[in-house]
């Protein structure tokens, strides 16, 4: 038996699915949607998930909602210029939009099949390196080159 996603995985595994197609040549980063796998992964390494989403009502007195998800990816590098590499790699990629698939997972958690339903736009980044100033030399080697890529998210559709 298979079980279809909602919309907040399907934005996630078409995220990953995205930048993992995009991978340019000679880049190597880990793509996880599990805070508690990347520290077990080398580095550099993204974490990515949507948490957060606000509705707008699309019409007054109607119940039909525009969908406004947020993109959460934490950015885990060896060291500052990389973290400044992928950062800007990842926003370059990522700012004009990528496809939105609606995914099938098989009883064993992979994906048995996706389909192409729309396009995801984006309409909002912000980029915040994150600075653990206290105590660095006590920091995880995760978390001393760590940014912080927040975007607002769009499908384009009424629901």
């Amino acid at each position: 038996m298979s079980s279809t996603c909602n919309v907040t995985r399907n934005l996630e595994y078409s995220c990953i699915d995205y930048l993992r197609d995009n991978l340019q040549s000679g880049m190597s980063l880990n793509v996880e949607k599990s805070f508690e796998k990347i520290y077990a992964k080398p580095l550099p390494s993204l974490f990515l998930r949507v948490e957060d989403t606000s509705y707008d009502f699309a019409e007054i007195g109607s119940d039909l909602v525009t969908r406004k998800p947020i993109l959460y990816v934490d950015l885990f590098c060896q060291n500052e210029g990389q973290r400044m590499d992928y950062k800007d790699w990842f926003v370059l990629i990522l700012r004009t939009g990528f496809p939105y698939y609606d995914y099938v997972i098989a009883n064993n958690g992979t994906v048995s099949s996706k389909t192409v339903n729309g396009r995801v736009k984006v309409l909002e980044i912000r980029d915040t390196p994150l600075s653990f100033l206290d105590n660095r030399d006590k920091l995880d080697i995760h978390d001393l080159y760590r940014s912080q890529i927040v975007m607002t998210l769009s499908l384009g559709r009424v629901e």
